[in-house]
């Protein structure tokens, strides 16, 4: 009997022992759990927005971007576009609390200019009157598609300038705005456009090919007088008259046909025309 008490005794101090072992060791890897701050378990802290930073430069034609980093862990938080630059020199005018207008300014002597869509986070919307009167240095220009107004004589007299590109946003051309550009080679006017002047593209003389634009009711005198290279003009539905000269001395015009609706025409000095067109309304034709 006294055995048995003995080793009932020694079991469960045995079992105290063991207790006593593994709670010291639940109690040593709490103190050894890594600390935060001395590179063990990350945790998710509260970003601080830095200063920005620029990762691509605008240029003239492209725009850039820039990124607000975090000062703490460096991870990108938001990111801004530049707006392109344009070509440097232009001049820029209120025309609007958020809208521009653009002139030449110093830029006078460059042949090659792109006009930004922005300027100091308004909208480029007009191309103001005389922007660009008599540059005789322009070849091309880029215009974006926030323009809506080209002012009178806005181009006119560039008589170096080949190309240009006017979007299907572009409501208003002013009086004489390509005229004299002698050396344009292509004129698209969009049919957008409500308010078109006069004298528009009188006196572009490289033109070969034109399309009238819709919604126009008269050809001005004069229009296309002496326009030696052009061989294709379209003249759309509505046009009621034709003035006098308008096609004077158009050499290389080998077809024309007036619509419906045309009381008068004058086709003067059209020296290589084969097929003509005429509508049955059209009451008096000069040749």
């Amino acid at each position: 009997m006294k055995n048995i008490i003995t080793a009932i005794w020694s079991i469960c101090f045995a079992l105290i022992i063991l207790t006593l072992f593994f709670t010291s060791c639940d109690a040593g890897n709490e103190l050894q759990t890594p600390d935060d701050s001395k590179g063990g378990t990350k945790e998710e802290h509260i970003h601080e927005a830095g200063e920005w930073v620029v990762v691509k430069e605008a240029t003239a034609s492209e725009n850039g971007i820039k990124q607000q980093i975090c000062s703490e862990c460096g991870e990108t938080l938001d990111e801004e576009v530049i707006c392109a630059t344009g070509t440097q020199g232009l001049e820029y005018i209120l025309v609007s609390e958020k809208e521009y207008g653009v002139k030449v300014g110093s830029a006078q002597y460059f042949s090659n200019i792109i006009i930004p869509e922005f300027y100091e986070g308004k909208k480029v919307t007009q191309i103001l009157p005389e922007a660009f009167l008599n540059d005789t240095f322009l070849v091309s220009v880029q215009i974006p598609s926030s323009v809506t107004i080209f002012g009178k004589s806005s181009f006119e007299g560039c008589t170096s300038l080949e190309s240009i590109s006017i979007s299907d946003n572009v409501t208003s051309i002013g009086d004489s705005a390509f005229k004299d550009c002698k050396s344009l080679k292509n004129l698209l006017i969009p049919s957008s456009i409500i308010d078109l002047g006069i004298d528009v593209y009188k006196g572009c003389i490289s033109i070969t090919d034109f399309d009238i634009p819709k919604g126009i009711t008269k050809i001005e005198d004069e229009a296309f007088y002496e326009w030696k290279q052009l061989t294709k003009i379209t003249i759309p539905e509505g046009v009621t008259s034709i003035g006098k000269e308008a096609f004077y001395g158009c050499e290389s015009l080998v077809d024309i046909v007036i619509p419906e609706g045309v009381t008068s025409a004058h086709l003067e000095n059209c020296t290589s025309l084969t097929d003509i067109v005429l509508a049955s309304s059209l009451g008096t034709r000069d040749s």
